[in-house]
């Protein structure tokens, strides 16, 4: 029997695999968990802003520790 496949579709944002989200600071979108994207997802996002800023992602991790 065939393993079928089942479409994802993000549950914020609606973007699937055959429609992913795209911006200029952070490219296509990609799954971070099987119904979220990496657009919609806070912590993916604030490692952009942090790579961005120049942090290396082990000073990302840190901080996000000091947070919890």
């Amino acid at each position: 029997m065939k393993n079928i496949k089942q479409k994802r579709i993000c549950r914020v944002c609606g973007c699937s695999d055959e429609s992913a989200c795209f911006n200029e600071d952070m490219g296509f979108c990609w799954w971070v968990e099987d119904d979220l994207c990496s657009h919609c997802d806070p912590e993916t996002i604030q490692l952009q802003k942090s790579l961005d800023k120049g942090e290396s992602e082990e000073e990302f991790l840190r901080s996000l520790k000091k947070v919890s």
